[in-house]
């Protein structure tokens, strides 16, 4: 299955769109689907073709795994490769502890965004790819939509407007680079990230996430059900810059953390990202509201980015299909403010751990305690991994 536009750029000029949702991961794909179910006109845009890959994991924590039969969405699973994940071990100066996991499954994240598309598609949503996609200040003469500029295959000058407008296109938010009110700024010491699916990398069993941690980074690695390898690391920026070869980079932090070195080719393709840890100024208002890793981001650990981008979707929706009828900026603030609450209660693990990561001491001492006394480490677990406990039959 290959995700194409349902529509050319210059149709979706022509049309005065409810809500226009720019990003098609899960936030911006649940979304645009959840608001055309409920009869909204909704445009979704994408910057690059589809299927394409994202700098990720691949791992769907308990959280979204309760989100996709909610949404109807439990056979995108298989189509996705995904695999249950059991365990998660962790690795660091060749000490290793073993954890269970309540809930979890790993997942092609290329086939699992298409699918999601699809599914969007099927709902009604308008999809065109390829497309990049700038929001433009208010006109001081008509506050009542807010206007998009497209470019397609080298076509400038396109634009369209709607209603709402949901920025879901990651760190960064570039789409909203001409609105100054949703500014973001990156965490001091944030890491950036580096991701590679790779194929038949035998040493790495499945049902488990694998995490080797290092001095300038971490990386996760965990196999689908087609047997691929999925590899994703937060390292230290300046720590990369002085090395040609991300592979060897990457490879040296599994060696120092005692786990087997990737085998890697010319043609391995790592992608890096924006530094990952960074807070938004806004979340909502002017007819605008940011979605998933566009709200601001930490760095995640057994597939919560997700699982909070799925999550932002769903909640989001209601406030849009109301404040379409009458914008009320009372509104939107109503729902920023339990956004950041939320994401608040989501992401204050993740962000004691990632400080905890960058003292090799602590580390040490963590791991030392967990080989010790495994259970101090389940209420963390089960924290950024609530969810279901039998996946099985959701796979199948």
């Amino acid at each position: 299955m290959s995700c194409c536009a349902t529509l050319s750029a210059g149709d979706a000029t022509e049309v005065v769109w409810d809500v226009i949702v720019i990003g098609a991961g899960p936030a911006g794909a649940v979304a645009a689907r959840e608001l055309a179910r409920r009869g909204a006109t909704t445009l979704l845009v994408e910057r690059q073709s589809f299927p394409r890959t994202k700098v990720c994991g691949g791992s769907l924590n308990g959280q979204a795994l309760v989100s996709l039969p909610q949404l109807g969405l439990s056979h995108i699973l298989p189509a996705a490769f995904a695999a249950p994940v059991s365990r998660f071990m962790v690795q660091a100066n060749k000490r290793r502890v073993v954890l269970d996991l309540p809930a979890g499954v790993a997942i092609r994240r290329a086939e699992f965004d298409e699918q999601l598309v699809q599914s969007a598609s099927d709902a009604g949503v308008a999809f065109l790819p390829e497309t990049t996609a700038i929001v433009e200040p208010f006109s001081a003469s008509d506050l009542t939509y807010r206007q998009v500029s497209l470019s397609h295959h080298g076509q400038q000058g396109l634009a369209t407007k709607a209603r709402i407008v949901i920025a879901a296109d990651g760190l960064g938010h570039a789409c909203l680079r001409h609105v100054q009110m949703f500014r973001s700024s990156t965490i001091r010491d944030a890491r950036v990230g580096l991701g590679l699916v790779l194929h038949k990398q035998e040493a790495y069993e499945g049902g488990a996430i694998h995490m080797a941690i290092g001095r300038s980074g971490y990386v996760g690695l965990v196999r689908t059900a087609d047997e691929n390898l999925n590899v994703a690391a937060a390292v230290d920026p300046a720590a990369l810059r002085a090395t040609s070869m991300p592979g060897e980079f990457i490879n040296r932090i599994l060696r120092d953390a005692g786990l087997p070195l990737l085998s890697l080719d010319a043609a391995s393709k790592w992608r890096g990202t924006l530094p990952l840890s960074r807070v938004t100024s806004r979340l909502a208002g002017g007819r605008t509201f940011l979605l998933g890793d566009a709200a601001g981001y930490v760095e995640p650990f057994t597939g919560e980015g997700m699982g909070w981008a799925i999550a932002s979707a769903i909640s989001v929706v209601p406030y849009v299909v109301r404040l379409l009828e009458r914008w009320d900026d009372a509104g939107a603030r109503q729902w920023e403010t339990a956004q950041r609450r939320q994401m608040a209660r989501n992401q204050i693990t993740c962000r004691v751990l990632a400080k905890l990561l960058r003292q090799p001491a602590a580390v040490g001492l963590t791991l030392k305690a967990l080989q010790a006394i495994p259970a101090l480490a389940r209420p963390i677990v089960r924290r950024i991994q609530s969810g279901p406990v039998h996946l099985q039959e959701s796979l199948t």
